[in-house]
């Protein structure tokens, strides 16, 4: 599939392969490549005090010297991707054809709790959160989140309940004070009647510098998860992507959301496997 570069504003660059999209801000423009492509919100309120931007708190890929990148300062945030047209008019991306998210972060000192979270949300101008009247209304979301002791969390929020947590790897070998990971959620959705998605973690280990080849610390496989809340949580099979910082004052840099399938799970793809069983024996 050809793929054509449609623009390249500072340091995001926008991808388009047929309808798919694959967005990616590497944070080497500037504070705009934060301020013109993220709504940064906490429970429907706007927040301008985190992230900041610095032009040395990125990964090594200026020259072999740190570029570009965001500083948290662990006031809880959701930046969630709209592009050039802002809250009014967001970027969306088709969450039934396949698509991923995925951050670059680096802490001095991990600690235990959750660092970062990455995922897709049913509306702008909210957050990865579920406080009791104060999160908007029928908001849905579907996240990945890494703790400083190595442990990995996979979390939805349905539109109608609340948040339900799985723990996809324990707590074990703590994430290395100053180098940096990148977690990568991807998603599915198989069904927008049930809000069924196939999803796949993982957590990879960049070294200090954030460009050398990868390690893989964590990775979950396909797996399934079914939010609640009809059509008002994924019914249009739309999702937008972004983090959320909460602890650890990470540094953070290279967003991004691409295109992708997820493997449907085995349990799926056996269950497809004894139908095409079933149907050739009736056809027999």
């Amino acid at each position: 599939m050809k793929t054509h570069v449609l623009c390249a504003l500072a340091g995001a660059v926008i991808l388009t392969a047929s309808a798919a999209k694959a967005v990616v801000v590497n944070f080497n423009g500037g504070a705009q490549d934060l301020t013109n492509n993220f709504n940064c919100d906490f429970d429907g309120n706007p927040v301008a005090s985190n992230p900041t931007f610095s032009d040395t708190a990125g990964v090594s890929d200026n020259g072999g010297m740190p570029g570009g990148g965001l500083v948290g300062n662990n006031t809880d945030v959701t930046c969630v991707y709209t592009g050039a047209g802002g809250a009014a008019s967001p970027a969306s991306f088709d969450l039934t054809t396949g698509q991923s998210v995925s951050l670059f972060f680096q802490s001095a000192a991990p600690g235990t709790n959750r660092i970062v979270q990455v995922g897709f949300i049913n509306q702008v101008n909210s957050s990865f959160n579920n406080d009791a009247g104060k999160t908007p209304p029928n908001t849905a979301f579907i996240t990945a989140r890494p703790y400083g002791t190595g442990q990995v969390e996979f979390q939805i929020k349905d539109a109608t309940d609340g948040t339900h947590n799985t723990t996809l790897a324990p707590a074990g070998t703590a994430l290395t004070p100053n180098n940096w990971y990148k977690i990568t959620l991807a998603v599915q959705e198989l069904d927008t009647t049930a809000n069924t998605f196939a999803y796949n973690v993982s957590l990879d280990n960049y070294g200090a510098d954030g460009v050398s080849s990868p390690v893989n610390v964590f990775t979950s496989g396909p797996k399934t998860a079914t939010i609640a809340g009809g059509a008002a949580a994924f019914g249009s099979g739309v999702g937008y992507p972004g983090f959320r910082q909460i602890s650890a004052s990470p540094n953070m840099d290279n967003f991004e959301a691409a295109p992708g399938q997820v493997p449907e799970p085995a349990s799926l793809g056996l269950m497809g496997l004894l139908a095409a069983g079933l149907l050739r024996r009736r056809s027999a």
